[in-house]
């Protein structure tokens, strides 16, 4: 068994630069519209999806773009990416790209310093079974990141499939490979009007397996394709309230009204890529060009985008928001 200490308390994040001189130096960027380098990479490779979750609406589009490899490869070549810290391979359902193995083994090859992080919905088990054993006889150090919205029926419904059965199947395979291997898992809870009382019991669930929940708030954008869903008014106290129970006083005082009361530190530590191989400051930001990231990242156009964030607190995302935490503090606090 891996030691779980710093995992338990900040999960894929434990691999990014902290510390008090870290967050002094974020800080400085910051201050002057500067980029440090991308410690951590959020990587949508493909935007098809197999659940059907009452909170997103990616699975109703019809696009199923896949990034090639060789584009891949053409992107993390750049010498940007060589103080890159983690790699998070995120969609859509990124298990569903049919060359996964190869772009971890290219992102292994080329950033051999950096954690591989993918997000998944861990369902149907057969086909998590056999992608993640092709994926992990490439790299032993993957870390899964399986959605988890509740349990039982509430999982369910949120996923908008019966699949809780085959996620607890892909959660025993993947204890068993945390013992064997170096792979790590954790779980992923969108907090959502719909679900958020059953966040202590995925806290508890992931407790007895020694592992961490990152959590979010749901978060109403064009990339997840949910404009017009409805989010009710004052949930977001009573999930405050929630979170005092369960001691994350952290979380709690970084939520404000739907906003967080962090920084932010997109473009600066951080870049999100899509599938189409654009990047954009962070997920929830448009494209802002593709090809070479150290021309965008160093140039003017960097600063401008840069001083654009300065004043946004519209996401609590953990990809983002956590990452922000680190660079704002030094650790979560």
């Amino acid at each position: 068994m891996n030691d779980l200490s710093e995992w338990e308390r900040y999960g894929e994040y434990s691999y990014l630069p902290c510390g008090t001189l870290n967050s002094i130096k974020l800080k400085f960027f910051r201050k002057l519209s500067m980029g440090s380098y991308p410690h951590i990479v959020n990587f949508a490779i493909t935007w098809k999806c197999n659940s059907k979750c009452r909170m997103c609406n990616i699975w109703r589009d019809a696009d199923e773009t896949e990034i090639p490899p060789e584009k891949v490869e053409r992107i993390f070549s750049d010498k940007i990416f060589r103080k890159t810290k983690l790699v998070k391979l995120t969609g859509g359902e990124p298990t569903l790209h049919p060359q996964l193995p190869e772009i971890i083994r290219l992102i292994s090859g080329l950033l051999p310093e950096s954690r591989i992080a993918i997000n998944t919905n861990a369902y149907p088990f057969e086909r998590m079974k056999k992608v993640a054993d092709e994926c992990v006889r490439i790299r032993d150090d993957l870390i899964f990141s399986i959605g988890l919205d509740g349990i039982g029926d509430i999982h369910n419904h949120m996923r908008g499939r019966k699949c809780f059965q085959e996620v607890m199947k892909t959660v025993n395979y993947f204890e068993d490979l945390r013992r064997s291997k170096k792979v790590l898992f954790r779980f992923s809870f969108t907090i959502t009007p719909w679900n958020f009382r059953d966040l202590p019991g995925v806290v508890e669930f992931a407790r007895e397996r020694e592992t961490y929940v990152g959590f979010r708030v749901m978060h109403l954008d064009k990339l997840y394709r949910n404009e017009s869903l409805k989010i009710k008014d004052g949930f977001i106290n009573e999930f405050k309230h929630l979170l005092e129970e369960l001691g994350n006083n952290y979380f709690k005082k970084h939520i404000g009204d739907r906003e967080r009361n962090v920084r932010c530190f997109a473009f600066i530590n951080s870049v999100f890529i899509d599938p189409y191989g654009y990047f954009h400051p962070c997920l929830y930001r448009d494209r802002i060009g593709e090809g070479e990231l150290s021309k965008l990242w160093k140039g003017e156009e960097g600063k401008r985008i840069r001083n654009d964030i300065k004043n946004c607190s519209k996401c609590w995302s953990d990809c983002q928001t956590l990452p922000n935490i680190i660079a704002e503090f030094g650790e979560f606090r």
